[in-house]
């Protein structure tokens, strides 16, 4: 079972626990003023390797290029 599947435990007192994984890396120039990391984004292209091998080398941030940001 990969770490981003959803996946159900048991905790100490017995209760049945859904939880699942979001894998992070420092934030790129776009997020670095909201917080100090951010979701790992894979590109279509990469996400064959990355479950495959899990390449550390692809655990980097999104170009801030590729990305926007709006007030909510």
């Amino acid at each position: 079972m990969g770490c981003c599947e959803p996946r159900a435990w048991t905790d100490p007192e017995g209760n049945l626990v859904n939880s699942f994984s979001i894998v992070t890396c420092g934030p790129n120039d776009l997020m670095k003023d909201i917080h100090n990391r951010m979701p790992v984004i894979l590109k279509p292209e990469n996400e064959a390797l990355w479950l495959d091998r899990g390449s550390q080398q692809l655990l980097l941030s999104y170009g801030k290029l590729l990305l926007a940001r709006f007030c909510l």
